[in-house]
């Protein structure tokens, strides 16, 4: 008997436990059910290909989606911008309705600026549906909107952001990038700033595809760096248009765009050119010419100079002088501040002047195959007092350098091997090499 009642508790229990998991299921779908009743746009965003969006005495603004992406189609014809449009839309997919208000075929559309609006907001699917929404010209107390959908006789309260999406500006739905073509397109670049002529081409050195310049053609440019200035036209967004089309001769004078302070000029595998002037006006205002599409744009100080400073010296491969295999090296010679003879046997360093410590030998070989140049400008000289070799098992030298302090002391003239150009360092490049430290010298007993 006590056991057929325990059998009874535990059943009663059991359905106890299913009936609350059940109803709070339930509680989670009805839950889910009126956030998605309280959603104004129901399509999915990603199937809408028409958004327009009509503000006053604003011109109307319609963008139009086809298999290349967003297009603008008024009040200009031009690229859309993918990221603004995206999150104009995820916006509008994210409002609900807070409360309706009131509905029914007596509502005064007056007492919430619906007679007059503050725009219109419509949108249209693929399948040919549209969405249409009315914003009200004024806003209840807590600074919410007032939204009509379609021509229902009902007024939504709806967020305050319907008026911060009707208050957009076309060009902040127009594709703003300086360049609208891939780099990948362009085989020469051409920098003039006054009379300085800096060149770049692209050429295809027994199977690989690389940047040189045709003033310095045994210059080794750093490949990923030329790379990062072609993306970077690719990148860099104007601020805003200021000119669509032709300009006129007094602006071009005013703007600065008479003389450039840069004018830079692609030559692309198509044949055409391509061609951007930065200069910076009276106003103190940056401003970039387009070629094509032909624009003037305006664009932060930052972002101009990015371009103007760009120099060859810049886009030179600054760790060309280093290049050794550290696998190689069996021998080090220090001679100078620091005399030192190291040698590889097995696995280890040793040295006849003191104790060594391998992993402080091996730290040295890497960081001085990572020295980067500071400077190319300067001058071989014949005092260089500091010298090292690298050398490998049958006793070749592979690598040396040699180098001095110039003054003041923040640099040091070198000169390598492997590279035959003088160049400097920092001061700081050196002393983090460690060579002090590589060998503890025993002490008197």
């Amino acid at each position: 008997m006590r056991k057929k009642k325990l059998l009874l508790l535990a059943a009663a229990a059991a359905l106890a436990v299913a009936y609350a998991v059940y109803d709070y299921k339930s509680e989670q779908r009805e839950q889910t059910r009126k956030e998605d009743q309280s959603h104004l746009l129901k399509m999915n965003t990603d199937q809408i290909q028409e958004l327009s969006l009509a503000a006053g005495k604003d011109p109307q603004i319609v963008l139009h989606r086809d298999k290349d992406g967003w297009r603008m189609l008024k009040p200009i014809k031009d690229e859309g911008d993918e990221s603004a449009i995206r999150d104009l839309l995820e916006g509008l997919g994210g409002e609900k309705s807070i409360e309706t208000v009131t509905e029914g075929q007596d509502i005064k559309w007056s007492n919430f600026g619906l007679d007059q609006p503050k725009g219109v907001i419509a949108v249209t699917n693929n399948l040919g549906e549209t969405e249409r929404f009315t914003v009200g010209n004024r806003r209840n107390y807590q600074g919410d909107s007032f939204v009509r959908k379609n021509e229902d006789e009902k007024v939504f309260v709806a967020s305050s952001t319907w008026f911060a999406k009707l208050e957009k500006k076309s060009g902040e739905f127009r594709n703003k990038t300086l360049m609208r073509f891939s780099s990948a397109d362009v085989l020469e670049m051409h920098l003039q700033r006054g009379h300085e002529l800096m060149s770049l081409k692209y050429k295809d050195d027994k199977g690989v595809h690389i940047w040189f310049s045709p003033e310095h053609p045994t210059w080794k440019l750093d490949q990923n760096k030329v790379r990062e200035l072609l993306s970077m036209l690719n990148s860099t967004q104007a601020l805003e248009f200021i000119v669509d089309g032709k300009v006129r001769p007094d602006e071009l004078k005013k703007w600065g765009l008479q003389q450039p302070r840069l004018k830079m000029t692609l030559s692309l595998k198509s044949g055409k050119t391509w061609q951007a002037d930065f200069a910076a006006g009276s106003d103190k205002v940056h401003r970039v010419r387009i070629s094509e599409p032909e624009f003037v744009l305006k664009i932060s100080p930052t972002d101009s100079d990015k371009f103007f400073f760009t120099s060859l010296d810049s886009l030179r491969d600054r760790a060309e002088p280093f290049q050794f295999d550290r696998a190689q090296v069996k021998e080090i010679d220090l001679a100078g501040a620091v005399k030192a003879q190291l040698k590889l046997e097995g696995v280890a360093w040793k040295s006849p002047t003191g104790q060594v410590d391998s992993d402080k030998v091996s730290a040295f070989l890497k960081n001085l195959n990572d020295l980067n140049v500071d400077s190319f400008s300067a001058k071989k000289n014949s005092a260089l007092d500091q010298r090292l070799v690298l050398k490998n098992a049958d006793g070749k030298e592979i690598f040396k350098m040699s180098w001095m302090a110039l003054k003041p002391p923040m640099a040091v003239a070198a000169k390598t091997s492997v590279y035959a150009e003088a160049f400097s360092l920092k001061d700081t490049d050196i002393s983090d090499l460690k060579m002090n430290e590589l060998i503890q010298k025993e002490k008197a007993k």
